[in-house]
């Protein structure tokens, strides 16, 4: 007859032996996890419980430079860009809450210098563990920067580093779209053409004739309000959105700025070159598109063009 204690015993081993090798495979996880996570090519983070981080990889080390101590626990707040630390902080509430997140944030690396960060978030909820989270880390600082440059570069002249064509429809189109049909649309467009240009480059040649370009850009920049948007649109031909103009006679005015600014000599590797333009002037009417903008400011500049050069005209389809 079986003995009720010998039952007891052997239960209680196998319990025992239940609950070594649940640690045991916990530990090995635990190891392979650690093993992968220090393999990773991106930052890896690990929380504990809350936003206190209980590990952090090599990588995650080596993106922001500080000793792994300066990361532990909550420490690792305080190198993230004070900017950017409340929508952090949002982001992990929502992943402690079992939603996963991602977004970008600025880090203070030891330099000194922020460092663009993009932090993936998961949740990590157990039934023997406070609610904590796993987050993936890539420094994307070099791979925005290549992305804002190739947004300059399709979006501005590479001569003059202006504004280009494209720029200049991406604007006027949002300003006519978004003034709305009954809304005022207090700006006004100026079409610039160099009177005499093609003279330039047939006897001085084309890089004094770049040259010219470039510093009538300048000149064109330096005459503009903060919120105006001075654009090459082709050759010699420069557009200007001017914001804020709240009829006819101040859009004249600002014009006559520029004008101003235009029609006097440029000094190019020593030779003095008279430069002048031809400038139309047009203002949005209901039913307008940039394209339609934009003929009326070039058939005001054709206008000066054709009676007197180097003066400001009104394009005869002007008004609101």
């Amino acid at each position: 007859m079986p003995v009720a204690g010998s039952d007891a015993a052997a239960e209680a081993q196998v319990a025992d032996d239940e609950v070594t090798a649940a640690a045991e495979a916990q530990a090995e996880a635990e190891h392979r996890f650690r093993a992968l996570a220090e393999c990773a090519p991106v930052g890896i983070v690990l929380s504990e419980a809350g936003l206190r981080l209980g590990f952090v990889n090599d990588t995650f080390v080596e993106l922001t430079g500080f000793d792994r101590d300066r990361l532990d626990g909550t420490a690792w707040l305080d190198v993230v860009h004070h900017d950017d630390l409340p929508d952090l902080q949002q982001a992990l509430s929502q992943v402690l809450a079992g939603a996963s997140s991602e977004l970008t944030v600025r880090l203070m690396v030891t330099d000194g210098s922020p460092r663009l960060m993009q932090f993936k978030f998961a949740p990590v909820i157990t039934a023997r563990r406070a609610a904590g989270f796993i987050g993936i880390v890539e420094d994307i600082t070099a791979r925005r920067a290549w992305e804002n440059q190739l947004t300059y570069q399709a979006t501005h002249d590479a001569l003059t580093g202006l504004a280009n064509r494209r720029k200049l429809i991406e604007t006027l189109t949002d300003l006519l779209e978004g003034g709305g049909r009954n809304a005022d649309r207090d700006f006004a467009v100026l079409f610039c053409d160099l009177d005499g240009f093609k003279q330039v480059n047939d006897t001085l040649g084309h890089d004094i004739g770049d040259a010219v370009l470039i510093e009538v850009g300048r000149r064109l920049t330096a005459a503009s309000r903060e919120h105006d948007l001075v654009c090459r649109v082709a050759g010699d031909e420069f557009v200007v959105i001017l914001q804020r103009i709240r009829g006819q006679a101040q859009g004249q005015a600002a014009a006559a700025r520029y004008l101003e600014s235009l029609n006097v000599t440029v000094d190019i590797a020593g030779r003095v070159i008279p430069v002048s333009a031809s400038v139309g002037l047009a203002l949005p009417k209901a039913g307008d598109t940039a394209a339609s903008l934009l003929r009326a400011a070039d058939e005001g500049m054709y206008l000066a063009k054709t009676t007197h050069k180097g003066t400001l005209r009104v394009s005869p389809e002007a008004g609101r």
